[in-house]
């Protein structure tokens, strides 16, 4: 395998992020450069609204990139896609075999285009994720190898509204002529970023908490079994504490250095010379509401806490809330844990956090493991000015040879030969008559 470079984009609500990796012979991947750029109201639930204000901060992140790589430059990117109209719809294909046979990658293709063709027409299918699979009404994790006469394939066709990949394209291709290799579903790339395999073989909940949406993804038997996307996120709580007469910049600074989602008691609570009695209480009752729709999805899915003894991991800027994890472990009776990097990759910069930076890495990750293509290219050096010969330099004119002159004629010259043409025309032009009549 030769060295390849890659680049990933994550456009999130609250900041963009840009990563290269470095793809070595041996398939190791080394992260050896993230940037980002906050972002105001230019994306909303994760859909792009303000085309020139996100080309602009992605342009400043590359630009930075370009500097750290140069002589080469970004020319190519992976998209992380998530955000509001993310979710995900359920189908199953069927497939009655003559005879009993072993299960190949063949059949499972067939099987994953036919549920592909049964998607609704309203609907952007980014890619369908398996589901449960059974043979001979048996629940088969790796199907692959297995011999049964009846297969059944369910899957998880991961859907968005069509305007949020056009959006992309618009500021990507259009604005920054870049070239889109693939897109990659950020909820799936983070789940197997920081969800260990038995986990998902357990069965667990899958939580990104963010600025303006709350991705819940199940897992069951080691597949995806339900995920969608809650239109409430950390935002939430910094514009409750607005309501006290603080600015936004205010309220998120607040939010961050003595918010707590846990009840408060009656006492005061007093923190650097701040009053956070109330600012805690608004906190908690929204981190409630949160909570109750997060648990909430188990029922959509018919699923129990019993039945997901892994317990909640959960990521995300709304994750780090002080006694969030608490809250939510005590509301839902699950056990919480933080996710965090559960998968080998090298870090080349030691300034960044693995733990911050986990959407736009596992973005990069998921690029790595799937035959990826070069996002690089080398500048290519102006020609140089063409310089003289010396052995064809210019040569004397006197060594030139000189092509001779012609003379003047004279006028006596000139009028005798126009005297001779006049007395031989008529005698051709009577031959040619002669020659006419004969005809």
């Amino acid at each position: 395998m030769e060295e390849k470079h890659i680049v990933a984009l994550e456009i999130g609500s609250s900041k963009i992020r840009g990563a290269v990796g470095k793809i070595d012979a041996n398939g190791i991947l080394t992260v050896t450069s993230v940037d980002q750029e906050d972002l105001i109201d230019g994306v909303r639930h994760g859909m792009i609204r303000n085309v020139e204000k996100v080309a602009n901060a992605i342009d400043r992140i590359l630009e930075r990139i370009s500097n750290r790589i140069a002589p080469r430059f970004v020319k190519s990117v992976y998209v992380g896609v998530g955000g509001r109209s993310v979710c995900s719809l359920e189908r199953c294909v069927e497939r009655q075999l003559p005879e009993e046979c072993e299960i190949t990658n063949r059949l499972i293709d067939e099987l994953k285009l036919e549920a592909l063709a049964m998607a609704p027409h309203d609907k952007d299918v980014i890619t369908a994720a398996p589901r449960l699979y059974t043979i001979d009404r048996t629940t088969a994790i790796q199907p692959v190898g297995e011999f049964g006469r009846n297969v059944t394939a369910c899957f998880n066709l991961i859907c968005c509204q069509d305007k949020l990949r056009k959006n992309i394209e618009r500021v990507l291709c259009e604005k920054l002529e870049l070239t889109i290799n693939d897109y990659v579903v950020r909820q799936i790339a983070e789940a197997d970023f920081v969800v260990s395999p038995d986990e998902k073989r357990l069965g667990c909940m899958f939580v990104d908490f963010g600025a303006e949406t709350t991705t819940v993804s199940i897992y069951r038997h080691g597949q995806l079994q339900y995920m969608a996307t809650l239109p409430m996120g950390s935002r939430l709580i910094t514009r409750d504490i607005m309501s006290l007469a603080y600015l936004e910049e205010q309220a998120e600074t607040l939010k961050h250095t003595g918010g707590n989602a846990k009840p408060q008691t009656g006492e005061k609570n007093i923190v650097a010379g701040v009053d956070f009695t109330d600012i805690n209480n608004y906190i908690s009752a929204r981190a409630t509401e949160i909570i109750l729709n997060i648990k909430e999805q188990m029922k959509l899915a018919d699923l129990t806490p019993q039945e997901l003894p892994a317990g909640i991991i959960i990521i995300g800027g709304g994750a780090r809330l002080g006694g969030f994890s608490e809250r939510l472990e005590q509301l839902s009776g699950m056990r919480v844990r933080s996710g965090m990097a559960n998968v080998s990759l090298r870090i080349g910069d030691g300034r960044i956090n693995p733990v911050e930076m986990i959407d736009v890495m596992s973005v990069l990750y998921a690029v790595a493991a799937d035959r990826p293509k070069e996002c690089l290219s080398e500048i290519e050096p102006e020609p140089e000015p063409e310089l003289p010969d010396p052995a064809e330099e210019t040569p004397d004119p006197a060594d030139v040879p000189q092509q001779p002159t012609r003379k003047k004629r004279g006028f006596l010259a000139s009028l005798r030969e126009k005297m001779t043409g006049m007395l031989i025309a008529p005698e051709d032009d009577d031959d040619n008559d002669e020659l006419r009549d004969d005809d």
